[in-house]
């Protein structure tokens, strides 16, 4: 303010308050809103943390390991949730309802033709990848990386809605959605780390953004309607499927088994 405004001197409440206010009230949902995010999204690590003894430490290691190449593909979706927020803000300002449910749509679609073949070759070769990025002391964590995958793909999800719902001023219901969920996430964790340790710290991990996701589904279909196309989701499920059975079938211990003749 204080940039934008050198000539002004703020000498008192009644200088600076209406300048203060509109960008306060915009800003603190957000905040939280981003807040509650960051920390919901962090609370598998941290309660692992606390939950496990010393002697369980190594499996504290394999965990970030594999959390560390889970958050790779959701990395670079982050982009979509910052571009279409001003395109969706924009189309909602000026009342272009099909131009709003057209974005929504093609970001949607984008993120499952991006992120599906991803998991599901990653699903099929998890412990090469395991091996390949860190050797064999961290191959016990293999079976983690789809389950986190999953977990942050969703939290990109999440991160996706969550911009179109700011979009269309409805930030401060995903706020408070998100903040109400930092609570049971944390006694959901304790307890699968308690029973599944490190397994159940990569499930808890995906059904907490799988529910904020829901929700957040429920807000903007009450206020914009049907959003999703279902016909090309199943489109860009099966080809997915058909991507993933290759990576499955064409290993060299199937190619071993087809009688080539020359």
């Amino acid at each position: 303010i204080a940039f934008l405004l050198p000539q002004t001197r703020f000498w008192s409440k009644d200088d600076w308050l209406p300048f203060v206010r509109p960008i306060a009230l915009m800003a603190a949902p957000i905040g939280l809103y981003a807040l509650a995010q960051l920390l919901t999204s962090t609370l598998d690590l941290w309660i692992l943390e606390i939950v496990l003894t010393s002697a369980q430490e190594a499996t504290v290691g394999v965990y970030l390991a594999v959390l560390n190449i889970a958050r790779v593909p959701g990395f670079a979706l982050s982009a979509v949730a910052a571009v279409l927020l001003p395109s969706v803000s924009e189309a909602n300002a000026r009342k272009d309802q099909a131009l709003v449910e057209r974005y929504i749509n093609q970001a949607l679609r984008f993120f499952l033709m991006a992120y599906l073949p991803v998991l599901l070759v990653l699903a099929a070769h998890q412990e090469d990848l395991m091996l390949l990025v860190y050797g064999s002391e961290f191959g016990g964590g293999a079976r983690l990386l789809p389950i986190l995958v999953i977990a942050h793909g969703l939290w990109a999800l999440h991160a996706i809605l969550g911009s179109v719902l700011i979009a269309l001023g409805r930030v401060r219901e995903i706020a408070l959605a998100t903040a109400a969920a930092i609570v049971p996430a944390c006694a959901l964790f304790a307890v699968a780390i308690h029973f599944h340790g490190a397994f159940g710290a990569a499930v808890v991990s995906a059904l907490v953004p799988a529910a904020l996701c829901a929700i957040f589904g429920l807000f903007l279909r009450a206020q914009i309607g049907p959003f999703l196309v279902w016909r090309s989701v199943a489109r860009i499920g099966l080809a997915s499927l058909l991507m993933y059975s290759s990576t499955i079938f064409l290993t060299d211990e199937f190619i071993g088994f087809i009688p080539l003749h020359i």
